[in-house]
């Protein structure tokens, strides 16, 4: 008698098809916090996601497959000089930052279809170029195991 009632519980959730990264074709990029430098990132990710071939950006969550969504803060770490003489001082080098994006890819329920933490290797001098290049590789990267495309 147990199994049958157990039987008979599972059963619903075998005739619903779950959604996976494979179904998206259309992503939606949600806010990414409120800090300036995020909206740089945004707009870096929907260009990369466009040229990468493998997703289309859509201009609200309506028209999409899926939503990406996260945070990530960025920040100056220093100076980069050649002459070691200049210093650390801002007008003797280039800025070097630092920073990270975590992001997650959910479907219209809400479930999370894919996350990843991006951090640049080692020292940046365009974070948010950095950060969104390294979302959209491992993104594709993922879809790509997945056989869609």
């Amino acid at each position: 008698m147990k199994p049958c009632v157990c039987l008979l519980a599972i059963a619903p959730l075998l005739g619903q098809e779950t959604a996976s990264l494979q179904s998206v074709k259309r992503i939606y990029i949600d806010g990414l916090g409120d800090k300036p430098q995020m909206s740089e990132i945004k707009k870096d990710l929907a260009a990369d996601l466009r040229h990468s071939g493998a997703f289309d950006v859509a201009d609200s969550a309506a028209h999409a497959d899926a939503t990406l969504t996260g945070h990530g803060d960025t920040w100056l770490k220093g100076y980069y000089s050649l002459n070691p003489r200049a210093g650390t001082a801002p007008s003797s080098g280039e800025a070097v930052y630092g920073g990270y994006l975590s992001v997650e890819i959910k479907d219209k329920a809400g479930m999370t279809l894919w996350s990843y933490l991006a951090t640049p290797h080692g020292s940046s001098r365009n974070i948010a170029r950095d950060l969104s290049k390294d979302v959209v590789k491992h993104l594709v990267t993922a879809d790509s195991l997945h056989g869609k495309h």
